[in-house]
C-alpha cells in the first residue's frame, strides 16, 4: 500500500509518462507539446509565449493534431487523454 506522498509520487510519474507517449505515433513532438500545455489549461496565447510561437502557430498545431486524433474539441482531447492514461497504468 502507498502513503500519501508515495501514492503522489506514482501519480505525477505516470502522467508524465502519458505526456510523453500520447499520440506518439500520430502527432509530431511540436503538437504533442502543445496537447502538454491545452491540457494543463494553458490558453493559444500562453503556450505561443512558453514556445515561442506565435498563437495563430499554436492554431495550426491544435488544428493538425485534432485532425490527426480525429477529434474537434478539446473536450475531446481530454477524454481521449484520460481513456489512454486507463489503458495504460
Amino acid at each position: 500500500m502507498y502513503d500519501q506522498s508515495e501514492l503522489q509520487m506514482h501519480v505525477d510519474t505516470s502522467i508524465n509518462q502519458a505526456f510523453k507517449q500520447f499520440g506518439q505515433s500520430v502527432i509530431t513532438d511540436r503538437e504533442r507539446q502543445v496537447v502538454h500545455f491545452i491540457l494543463r489549461g494553458h490558453s493559444a496565447k500562453s503556450i505561443a509565449r512558453e514556445l515561442g510561437i506565435s498563437p495563430s502557430t499554436v492554431q495550426m498545431h491544435r488544428k493538425n493534431l485534432y485532425s490527426k486524433l480525429n477529434i474537434s474539441s478539446q473536450s475531446e482531447l481530454f477524454n481521449l487523454f484520460i481513456e489512454f492514461l486507463r489503458s495504460h497504468t
